[in-house]
C-alpha cells in the first residue's frame, strides 16, 4: 500500500495556467500581524466563503445547519463544534458560482475537513472564504492560485476545480483550516480564535496521521505557535506524528510570491513527500502541543 501511495506522488509535467485571485492578505506579509475587526458584519445577516481549523473526517455532501448570526459563540466552542459538523449539500451543478445572496449568507458558517482515507498531505489554510461557505469547497474560488499550483508543482496531473475533491483525496491530499467559520476578511479574526484552533488540529492530527502539515501562510502560523521567526520552508518541530511545512498564502493579494515562486517552493514539500522515509521519525524532532489553556509547549 505505501508503494502505491509513493507512486501517486511521482511529478507530472507542468503546464502554464494563468491564474490570480483575490481573497486574503492579512496573513501574507512574513511579519503581518491580524488586525481586530473594523467592521463587523451587522446582527442577523449572514456572509461566508483557511491556514486553520477543520469540522469533520469525511466530505460526505450531508446537509448541515447555517449559523447565520454576526455574533459568533466562542472560539473554543465555534471550533470545537465544527469538528463534528457534516458535510455542506453541494449545489446541483457543482462548478456553478454562489449568487452575491448566498455568499452574504454564508458568514459564520464552517465548511467541513476534507479528509482522505489516507493522508499525505494535510493543507492548513487560514479559514475558509465566503464563497467556501456558500459551497462547503476549500478554496472554492476557481481562480484561487492554489489550483494551478497544485498541478504545476507536481501533486496534481492536471489543474483541479475546487468541487473535485476526490481527485485530491486519491492522492492523499487533505485539507482542514486553523479557524473554521467562513469570513469576508482577514481581520475578522484575531490571535485568541488563531490560537484556539490549534488544539482541535493536532486532534485531527493525531486521527489522520499525515507525512505532512502544510500550512498556507505564515502569520497564521507564527501567531498559532508562536514562532514568530518562522520562515517558509521545512520546521524543526513536529505536530504529533507529521512534519511541518510552511509555505507562502497562495492568495493573489500576496504580492510577495508570483505564481512561479508559489510553484518552486510548493514543489519542494512534494519532493519532501515523494523521497523514500518523508514521514518524519518519532523523536527525532521536537513536537508542538497546544494545552487547554492555550500554551503551546515543545515535547
Amino acid at each position: 500500500m505505501a508503494a502505491d501511495r509513493d507512486r501517486r506522488w511521482q511529478a507530472v509535467p507542468d503546464r502554464t495556467i494563468p491564474a490570480m485571485e483575490a481573497q486574503k492578505d492579512m496573513f501574507d506579509a512574513e511579519d503581518s500581524r491580524l488586525r481586530p475587526a473594523a467592521h463587523p458584519a451587522p446582527a442577523n445577516t449572514g456572509a461566508a466563503d483557511a491556514s486553520a481549523a477543520d469540522a469533520s473526517a469525511t466530505d460526505t455532501g450531508g446537509a448541515t445547519t447555517r449559523n447565520t448570526a454576526a455574533k459568533a459563540p466562542p472560539a473554543a466552542t465555534r471550533n470545537s463544534a465544527a469538528q463534528n459538523a457534516g458535510a455542506r449539500t453541494r449545489p446541483a451543478d457543482a462548478r456553478g458560482r454562489p449568487s452575491r445572496e448566498q455568499v452574504l449568507a454564508a458568514h459564520g458558517t464552517t465548511v467541513p475537513n476534507l479528509v482522505a482515507p489516507e493522508t499525505v498531505v494535510l493543507l492548513c489554510g487560514i479559514n475558509p472564504s465566503l464563497e467556501s461557505g456558500a459551497t462547503g469547497f476549500h478554496f472554492a474560488n476557481p481562480s484561487n492560485r492554489l489550483w494551478p499550483v497544485l498541478h504545476q508543482a507536481g501533486f496534481t496531473p492536471r489543474r483541479l476545480h475546487p468541487s473535485e475533491t476526490d481527485e485530491l483525496t486519491s492522492r492523499g491530499i487533505s485539507i482542514t483550516s486553523l479557524v473554521m467559520r467562513a469570513t469576508a476578511r482577514a481581520d475578522e479574526i484575531d490571535d485568541d480564535e488563531i490560537r484556539a484552533g490549534v488544539g482541535p488540529l493536532t486532534d485531527l492530527v493525531e486521527r489522520i496521521s499525515p507525512r505532512w502539515v502544510a500550512f498556507l501562510g505564515l502569520a497564521a502560523y507564527r501567531i498559532g505557535f508562536r514562532r514568530r521567526t518562522a520562515r517558509v520552508g521545512h520546521q524543526p518541530e513536529t505536530l504529533g506524528p507529521a512534519g511541518i511545512w510552511l509555505l507562502p498564502n497562495p492568495s493573489g493579494l500576496n504580492a510577495h510570491y508570483q505564481l512561479p515562486d508559489l510553484v518552486r517552493v510548493y514543489g519542494e514539500l512534494h519532493a519532501a513527500v515523494s523521497a523514500p522515509r518523508a514521514r518524519p521519525v518519532t523523536g527525532s524532532a521536537s513536537t508542538l502541543r497546544q494545552s487547554h489553556e492555550g500554551t503551546v509547549t515543545l515535547l
